[in-house]
């Protein structure tokens, strides 16, 4: 087998080690940049999505769901894309940083991960946009109830998850995984043409 490379952002990337090292699944290399060239038979944990432009053979993307203070501690929940032969491979270090061993969700194979992290990161920066606007217009608020703004807020979440689904479909991943059900979701409730 081969090293164990993390490749997460600075801040994040430091917790996920701490955790990792606790349970006994330490990382041979981390950065917040894939390193070049890779090490033969290396396993890449790529968490957040960081651009690759030739993952090893053994790689899984890490989307973490949900971030919180006491994650270091309790784990965290991660969505993983990656083929089975990488997952294998990956379980420990998986198991080590979800709360529970095997408190993972497999979503599909590569960019699978990276593909459903970022439809949660657009809707829940949706919910923030629809809080701040509904508190415009709330008791205390200034603005008046407007629809036209409403639809233009939802307007443009839809239109970048539309984005997001076609560039994952167009990968043509198998039909049974999970993100590309999501993907297709997305396509049927926003349609191209309603944008």
């Amino acid at each position: 087998m081969g090293p164990v490379c993390l490749t997460a952002p600075t801040g994040l990337r430091e917790r996920l080690l701490a955790r990792l090292s606790r349970a006994g699944c330490p990382a041979d290399w981390s950065g917040e940049t894939p390193p070049s060239p890779w090490a033969a038979e290396a396993l890449h944990l790529n968490v957040g999505g960081i651009a690759c432009s030739k993952p090893p053979p053994f790689s899984v993307d890490i989307a973490i769901m949900l971030d919180h203070p006491a994650a270091e501690r309790l784990g965290w929940m991660l969505a993983v894309g990656g083929h089975a032969s990488a997952l294998q491979r990956a379980i420990p270090w998986l198991d080590a940083l979800s709360p529970t061993p095997a408190g993972w969700l497999h979503v599909g194979s590569d960019g699978a991960g990276a593909f459903i992290g970022t439809a949660n990161a657009l809707w829940a920066e949706q919910q923030q946009q629809v809080v701040a606007w509904l508190a415009e217009r709330g008791p205390h608020g200034t603005a008046h109830f407007d629809p036209a703004s409403w639809q233009a807020l939802a307007s443009h979440t839809q239109h970048q998850l539309q984005l997001l689904a076609a560039a994952y479909l167009a990968k043509q991943p198998a039909e049974h995984e999970l993100a590309t059900r999501l993907a297709l979701a997305i396509s049927t409730l926003y349609p191209q043409n309603q944008t």
